[in-house]
């Protein structure tokens, strides 16, 4: 076979037919199980890039939405302590620890604007205790 023969086509030339069919196979299918290997390789390292970003996205989207952070009780506790309209009235602050055992409570309170955290504590303690009644 000569190079002109496939015209500009980068093939293999062989100058007799010394390389039998098997021994052309044989270079060929190596070639391939390289090129596998090599496949193989680059879906691994994709597969972990692709897990990686995730878990980037995931770690971000947590970080940034509100809905998953903790809101400890530590924490609500802290922020009650802050006010000394709430921390000055005893029966509010015994209030206020009792119903921020509630997940959803503590999230509220914690997602509000400070200025408006005792407003919206003060109404819920009203609400509930007119509820009760005298």
């Amino acid at each position: 076979m000569n190079a002109g023969d496939f015209g500009s086509c980068n093939r293999p030339t062989y100058s007799n037919e010394e390389e039998s069919n098997d021994t052309v196979r044989k270079r060929i299918n190596k070639g391939k199980a390289k090129v596998g290997r090599e496949k193989h390789a680059v879906r691994l390292n994709i597969g972990s890039l692709v897990e990686e970003t995730r878990s980037v996205g995931l770690a971000i989207r947590e970080a940034t939405n509100p809905s998953t952070q903790s809101y400890s009780i530590a924490e609500v506790v802290k922020e009650l302590n802050k006010h000394e309209d709430i921390i000055g009235d005893h029966f509010l602050y015994d209030f206020a620890t009792v119903f921020m055992m509630q997940k959803t409570n503590r999230e509220m309170f914690l997602c509000l604007d400070e200025d408006k955290r005792v407003w919206w504590l003060k109404n819920r303690y009203r609400s509930l205790t007119q509820q009760l009644g005298p």
